[in-house]
């Protein structure tokens, strides 16, 4: 008969900061997929501000990683 499985421990978790979100001109950046295949961008996380895209000077989205 197997054994009983307990609960995991939570004490070596790292605690993660309430905002972790990236700051662009001041203003929070969330993260969003996009996904601009049918334009020859490719599929990956970008950023987005009141409701737009954060984008380059040609229009293009800015990856989350590479903002802030």
């Amino acid at each position: 008969m197997a054994a009983k499985k307990g609960k995991a421990k939570i004490g070596g978790r790292k605690s993660v900061s309430k905002n972790t979100y990236r700051s662009y001109q001041g203003q929070e950046v969330r993260p969003v997929l996009y996904a601009g295949k049918h334009a020859g961008h490719g599929t990956y996380m970008a950023g987005m501000v009141n409701g737009q895209l954060v984008a380059d000077s040609t229009g293009r989205p800015i990856p989350y990683k590479q903002i802030g």
